[in-house]
């Protein structure tokens, strides 16, 4: 089946691109699949709907591209992290109609999002409590360790002056 249409894009059909390429993004998905996909919905070429992304509808998602972009690195981390954690957590995606589901999903990844800082805030301030439990244990050697140099200093101080006044018994007896 050719697909070629010489017609004009319409605001739906940019929004329809905008949205397809944006969930390939967040989904770790290419840019090439995802036209492909919306050039079967919109009869067109993946070519054409590429041409159309990078001409026009591209410059007016930037904000979104980025959170996209955003979403999947904290979605790897969070599965890097997960993994290494060896827990699993099913979550039931509900259906929502056309348009509330793009919200439901910003608003899963903007609590996903705070979730994350609050553990990774968690885990720095743990760090943080026992880098400073480690500063007092070495700061309570250091004085330990500061008195006794002090107390083997007198120690050393009081041996060499029996040791000069033993010399000098010693030069008067043999000398």
């Amino acid at each position: 089946m050719n697909k070629t249409r010489q017609d004009s894009w319409t605001m739906d059909e940019d929004q329809l691109l905008a949205e397809v390429v944006l969930g390939y993004i967040r989904k770790g998905g290419t840019q090439l699949q995802a036209f492909k996909k919306v050039g079967k919905q919109l009869s067109r070429t993946s070519a054409a709907c590429g041409f159309r992304w990078n001409a026009k509808v591209r410059k007016n998602y930037c904000m979104e591209i980025e959170s996209a972009k955003q979403y999947k690195k904290e979605k790897e981390s969070r599965f890097s992290i997960k993994k290494n954690q060896k827990t699993s957590i099913k979550v039931q995606v509900p259906s929502y109609p056309k348009g509330i589901e793009e919200s439901a999903l910003e608003l899963e990844q903007v609590l996903s999002s705070i979730k994350n800082l609050y553990e990774v805030a968690q885990s720095s301030q743990k760090a943080n409590n026992h880098s400073e439990e480690s500063i007092q244990k070495l700061s309570r050697k250091i004085l330990l360790l500061e008195k006794e140099n002090k107390e083997i200093a007198a120690k050393k101080e009081k041996i060499e002056e029996e040791y000069l006044a033993l010399k000098k018994l010693i030069v008067c007896y043999w000398g």
